[in-house]
């Protein structure tokens, strides 16, 4: 009916402009008119989508019409700013809207997945959110989101049941990669043994680090190997003792040879000197020569006279015989 009708008026309008001059200006008349006539307008945009639905060359060239009209508004020093409010009014206006957010969502992914095909696409977008997120962790405030950001990330990563398997598993994967680095295995052992120290200074955390342990020492192997440090250990405890004991032994022997020694000197200091044989009152004594009365003293064997046991002439040896049986019977004791 509406392609009929718009027929139809063209046809009268084409009469009416072979006629004359009044007949031309009845057509401009007319055309202005249909240009503001509703019903005019609606056949001409229902009947252009039409066409683009039914000719593919047509559409094309629709479309690119279109194109070219836009850039024409856009590089227009007239018309460029009112093409941009425009286009910033049409944005505001769908991210307002349900349906437009819906719409521009749809778009964004579509656009995603479009450079997702394309590797130099993706290339570039990669470079450029790297260089937006470095440029981002440079400000204090950025960087608390983006810190933050990720912490959550990683929290419900954990905790999701699709995810936790992975994050262990990468978790792992990193720590094995670390101890089969030469340069970094030597920080990681340094962050064990600084944690363990912090556990053995905490009293709580020392009882729970020793509950968790007890297990352990219950194992077969792991008690084996104990067993093998405790009998090593009293076994170097025991050469010690050893040789410790061996010392003393030899410490008192030479002080029980030093004091049989020295016990029967002193008992032969205190032994009563014997007195010479007294002369007869009326037999003068033999004078004789100081240096015979010495040689002869030199060649006179001298009598060493036994060492006495008992007896109170001699105190001082019964005191030194008394310690060393003490002595003696300390070390068959200690043996």
């Amino acid at each position: 009916m509406k392609k009929t009708f718009l027929l139809a008026l063209i046809c009268s309008l084409t009469a009416l402009a072979g006629c004359n001059d009044d007949g031309q200006m009845n057509m401009q008349d007319m055309t202005n008119n249909m240009a503001h006539d509703e019903s005019v307008q609606r056949a001409f945009s229902d009947g252009r989508i039409d066409v683009m639905n039914k000719d593919e060359q047509t559409k094309r060239s629709i479309l690119q019409n279109t194109m070219d009209e836009q850039n024409m508004m856009m590089n227009d020093p007239q018309l460029s700013e009112q093409f941009v409010e425009l286009n910033i009014n049409t944005n505001r206006m769908m991210t307002s809207s349900p349906k437009g957010q819906e719409q521009l969502k749809q778009s964004t992914l579509t656009v995603l997945d479009g450079i997702n095909q394309d590797f130099n696409e993706l290339r570039s977008l990669t470079r450029i959110q790297a260089a937006s997120r470095r440029q981002a962790v440079t400000d204090a405030e950025l960087r608390n989101v983006i810190l933050q950001q990720n912490v959550q990330e990683q929290a419900l990563a954990l905790n999701h049941a699709a995810t936790s398997q992975n994050v262990k598993e990468l978790s792992l994967k990193t720590t094995s990669a670390i101890m089969n680095d030469n340069v970094l295995r030597t920080s990681l052992l340094k962050q064990n043994v600084q944690a363990f120290g912090g556990i053995t200074g905490t009293p709580a955390l020392r009882s729970e680090m020793a509950t968790a342990m007890l297990p352990l020492l219950k194992d077969p192997k792991i008690a084996a190997e104990l067993e093998k440090m405790i009998q090593t250990a009293v076994a170097k405890e025991a050469q010690k003792m050893q040789a410790e004991m061996k010392a003393k032994m030899q410490q008192m022997q030479q002080q029980m040879q030093q004091m049989r020694q020295e016990v029967p000197q002193q008992t032969e200091q205190a032994a009563p000197q014997k007195r010479p044989p007294q002369q007869p009152q009326n037999q003068p004594p033999q004078q004789q020569e100081p240096e015979q009365q010495q040689s002869a003293q030199q060649q006179r064997p001298q009598k060493q006279q036994p060492a006495q046991r008992q007896g109170p002439a001699d105190p001082q040896s019964n005191a030194n015989h008394e310690a060393s049986t003490a002595a003696a019977q300390q070390v068959a004791g200690e043996d």
